[in-house]
């Protein structure tokens, strides 16, 4: 069973602060961001190519090598 969060009107809770939609999908996205960049390493060290990895994450060859 998938858990659903309510979102009331334009703001959402998060640790007792209102915050905007913008705040919330910023954060989303730098969560989202910041796994891509924890992934990069260790897809590397399992033996998947550049191109393999950019694939994977839906990123750029140039942006695995820089994260990377």
């Amino acid at each position: 069973m998938q858990a659903t969060y309510p979102i009331h009107d334009h703001k959402s809770i998060d640790n007792g602060y209102a915050v905007t939609e913008h705040q919330f999908d910023r954060k989303s996205i730098d969560r989202v961001e910041q796994t891509q960049r924890d992934a990069i390493p260790q897809l590397l060290a399992m033996g998947l190519t550049v191109e393999q990895v950019a694939q994977t994450l839906f990123l750029s060859v140039e942006n695995v090598q820089r994260l990377g």
